[in-house]
Order: C-alpha cells, then sequence, then structure tokens
C-alpha cells in the first residue's frame, strides 16, 4: 500500500537530480556525476511554516514531499580509496520549474515506508 497514491493525494511525477559519490585524484577530490530518476509524490507547504526568514537572509520558500522513493539531504560519504569521507550533495526536486534541495527526510517504516522530506527552493544561481 502506498499512503499517497491509494489515497488519490499524489499530486505528480517530479525529476531528482541525485549526485553520486566522486572520486580522490591526485589527493584532490572531483565530485562525482549526477544521475535523474522520476518519483511519484505529494506535494504540500512545509508544516512548520511556509517561509522562514533566516538572520541576515532573504526569506526562504519551503514545502514537504510524501513519497514511497528515498530522498536524500547532504550527508557524508564513506571512505573512498584509503581517503576519508566526503560531503555529498543533497538531491534537488524540480517542482514548477524550480529547483529544491532536500533539508531534511524522515522515513517512516511502520507506515508503508514513505518518505517525508522537506524541501527548500534555491534561487536561480544559488549553488547546491
Amino acid at each position: 500500500m502506498t499512503i499517497h497514491t491509494d489515497a488519490g493525494f499524489s499530486t505528480g511525477t517530479y525529476v531528482v537530480t541525485r549526485f553520486l559519490v566522486g572520486t580522490w585524484v591526485d589527493g584532490r577530490y572531483v565530485d562525482g556525476a549526477t544521475t535523474t530518476v522520476l518519483i511519484d509524490a505529494a506535494e504540500y507547504p512545509a508544516e512548520e511554516t511556509q517561509t522562514e526568514q533566516t538572520q541576515g537572509t532573504e526569506s526562504v520558500e519551503q514545502r514537504t514531499l510524501f513519497t514511497d522513493s528515498p530522498l536524500f539531504g547532504a550527508r557524508e560519504s564513506p571512505a573512498i580509496s584509503g581517503q576519508p569521507g566526503v560531503g555529498l550533495k543533497a538531491d534537488l526536486v524540480e517542482i514548477e520549474g524550480h529547483q529544491w534541495i532536500v533539508r531534511k527526510v524522515s522515513h517512516y517504516k511502520a507506515l508503508s515506508g514513505h518518505y517525508t522530506a522537506t524541501v527548500e527552493k534555491l534561487n536561480p544561481g544559488e549553488a547546491t
């Protein structure tokens, strides 16, 4: 049973850009390639607040995604070729033509195994 599609809550199919683990070349880390996957999800305004104002920055728009597909925020990778782990970039989700970065993910194994992800809208040209 899928939590969002069985109840008719799906709001569509979304493109996710995932950053793969890179490699160490001559002592320097080189980012890995990207891959894209399609996920079915239900997208809603974030529960806490739809926008947050952080000190000295612009407002940040957030949304919540409910999906059966795993999404990933920024995380550490395991050691590679004897080199220490590195920070892996968070997944990006395209919503209404804009890129949204995954900031927080919860996995509910007991409730049909779905994921809840908080995503934050990136401004054009903003680095991930």
